[in-house]
């Protein structure tokens, strides 16, 4: 089986988005319409990868660095090309260019109910942190309750 990989562009966002709507496991936010999704990628050129097989997307990873720490988005794959390290190397292609930019350390967000995702990062030796609790912070759902209360 062969394919490529290339930098995701903003003409791909589209397909990008039909893609991982079809993939168990993973959940799309605010954060990936199209405007937030070209914002990640002018950030993170080099970071957001996607494989191919002739014209049809089987894979993608979207890697971010703030500065200090680095963070994997998206890292998906088709059903039919699992278990053909095609993960593993998009992530390790995406952590390579994380590490040239400097990141000392790479975050991920896996779902409790994933055991699928949860094995794969195992497997590869990602640990799962016990110690912490992870928070956010809405600014969409922040405005509704500003303007519910002031309206």
């Amino acid at each position: 089986m062969d394919y490529w990989i290339e930098k995701a562009r903003p003409e791909h966002i589209p397909e990008m988005i039909e893609f991982w709507k079809k993939i168990d496991g993973l959940g799309l936010g605010r954060s990936d319409e199209p405007w937030a999704l070209e914002i990640m990628l002018a950030h993170n050129p080099d970071s957001c990868l996607i494989a191919w097989h002739g014209d049809t997307m089987i894979g993608t990873v979207l890697g971010g660095f703030d500065g200090r720490r680095g963070m994997i988005y998206h890292l998906a794959v088709l059903p039919s090309w699992r278990r053909c390290k095609l993960g593993k190397v998009l992530l390790e292609r995406c952590l390579a260019v994380l590490q040239q930019r400097g990141a000392a350390k790479v975050n991920l967000f896996v779902y409790r109910d994933n055991s699928g995702a949860r094995s794969f990062y195992e497997e590869l030796g990602w640990v799962l942190r016990e110690d912490i609790q992870a928070y956010s912070w809405d600014y969409m759902v922040s405005l509704e309750k500003t303007l519910t209360k002031s309206g």
